[in-house]
Formats: structure tokens, sequence, C-alpha cells
């Protein structure tokens, strides 16, 4: 299945160079040039050959980590034009591990290296297009692979001004795009310790990304069912109690958030998560109930104990 996969997705690349329009679903990704066969059938220009022609010497093409499966060479149509750009991840060589990305554009019937860009770490994490911007067109989001403690960095890149330009910067271990109408939010995922994440979801604001609390109760389910599976695993980790219960908060599950700050409090031998942050949970929790005063009693507590660093 894959050969076939790959062929028929070189013939789509052939097809474009060719001159044809042709396009692929949003996301799709073609094939890298391990199989040209297609392409020499349709009596075109190899994509081998094609895609060497853009690329510094000695350099090599650099499959994405994910989405699993994914190529080094995938299609999308970032500018509105209803012809798809060609877009390339590789490396410059054995020996500079730094990946890159390119995107060539169709100008006046003919192919041109319209951006060039110089990733972090050593990897391509990932390739992914959605549109985040709301404007009807996908913005290409292309992650890089930095170190297991230091994660991942992400670029965003949005098409204005008749030329692809980076837009955003942040960094994350885990990515998830949210399909919302028009607008995709993204989630993140940061890593604390163990297995334990920091997580937020997001929207574009029109110049940086903002925490779209109205998506929380609905995600956040998932984040809390992600630490009960923890929890099981080590039931004694106040971290983990600590996670889950800012994760019930924000998914508007407040008496669970509370007995499971509860919890923690008890669990806990260190200063990490301080006290000062599980008593802060339930002071949110108890505002989501509508028990005001109960909630203004921890606040003051909070206050105490953040005057004494805890």
């Amino acid at each position: 299945m894959y050969k076939k996969r790959a062929s028929i997705n070189v013939l789509a690349i052939s097809v474009m160079l060719s001159g044809c329009a042709l396009l692929p679903a949003p996301a799709s990704t073609i094939g890298a040039p391990q199989s040209v066969s297609a392409a020499k059938a349709a009596g075109t220009e190899s994509t081998a050959s094609f895609i060497q022609k853009f690329l510094p010497p000695g350099a090599r093409l650099l499959p994405p980590e994910e989405p699993q499966g994914s190529e080094a060479v995938q299609l999308q149509d970032i500018n509105g034009d209803h012809e798809a750009e060609i877009f390339v991840t590789y490396r410059n060589g054995t020996e500079d591990k730094t990946p890159y990305v390119m995107m060539l554009e169709k100008e006046n019937n003919e192919w041109k290296k319209a951006m060039e860009h110089k990733g972090q770490g050593y990897q391509v994490s990932t390739v992914r297009f959605a549109d985040i911007t709301g404007d009807g067109k996908p913005e290409f989001l292309v992650g890089w692979t930095i170190g297991a403690s230091a994660g991942n960095g992400l670029d965003v890149f949005a098409w204005r001004n008749e030329t692809l330009q980076k837009i955003a910067s942040t960094a994350y271990h885990k990515l998830e795009i949210l399909p919302n109408g028009k607008q995709n939010m993204l989630a993140f995922w940061q890593k604390d310790t163990g297995d334990a994440y920091m997580v937020d979801v997001v929207r574009w604001n029109g110049s940086a990304f903002v925490s779209a609390k109205d998506a929380y109760p609905s995600y956040f389910k998932k984040v809390a069912a992600y630490y009960e599976e923890k929890i099981k695993e080590m039931p004694d980790a106040a971290f983990y109690w600590y996670y889950l219960a800012d994760a019930q908060q924000k998914a508007n599950m407040s008496e669970q958030a509370i007995q499971s700050a509860k919890k923690g409090l008890f669990l806990l031998q260190s200063d990490y998560p301080k006290q000062s942050q599980f008593e802060t949970i339930i002071a949110d929790s108890l505002d989501d109930l509508g028990k005001k005063n109960e909630a203004q009693k921890i606040r003051e507590k909070v206050r105490q104990l953040e005057a004494k660093g805890k």
C-alpha cells in the first residue's frame, strides 16, 4: 500500500511540474523522491532532480517525526491561489544537524524558492497546516526537536503581503490542533516533571496566542482523564494530584477539584507544588460553586502562604 501511495503522490507532483493544477486535501503529504517511476512515466523531470535544484549541495531530505508517516516533501495551497506550493524539510549534509525548511512557489509558470528558514535543534518534529488566524487560508506550522528536557520549538508562518511570514514562535512538548469552525485552536502540553505537563488551549487574537478559556471545560476533561490514569500508577505523587485538581477546576468539575487538591495537600512532603497553589485551586473552585465567602477566606490564606514563600 505504501508503494502505491508513493507512486500516486509522486505522480501528483509530476503533474504539478508539468503545469497542471492538482490540489491535494488540506495537510496531505506527498512522497519524498524514493520512487520517481511515475514522474518519468508522465514524461516530466523526476521529483528527485527537481527538488535537488533548490537544495544546497550535499543536503539530505529530513522527514518530520509527526504525524507518523509524514514525508519530507509536502503539498499545500498556502496563498489561496488554488495551486499547491511545495514544502521541503531537509538538513545540510551529515555534519550540520540543523534542520531547514523551504517553500517553492510557482510564478509565471516557473518554480522559485519563495522561503527558506533555518530551524532549531537537530530534527523536524512536525509539519502541519491549519487555519489558526481565521482568514480562510491555512497557516504553516513547523516544529523543531531541541531535546528531551527542552522539548520542541514551534514556528508559525502565515501568508501576508504576498510572502510567507513568521508570526509566532513558542515552546512545546506535545501539540494538538483543535478544529473550531473557521479558526482552529491549539493545545500546548509543556513538560513539568515526570509525565506531568502544564497544558493550555490557545487561539490567535490577531497578534499573539491567548488562552481560550471558553474552550477549557471541554478540553480539560481530557486532561483530567490523563491525570487520573497517572495517579493509578503513582497514587502518592502530590504533583499529579495538583495537576488533576487544576484540570478538574478548568473542566468545571469543581467538587472533584476541591477533593483532589485536598488529597494533594495531605500527600505534600516538599515545597513542590507549593501549598498556596493547591489552596488557589480550592478558592477558584469555591468561586465556581458560588461560595464566595468561603473562597475569600481561602484567598486570604493564600496571600499569607505566598508571603512566606509557601
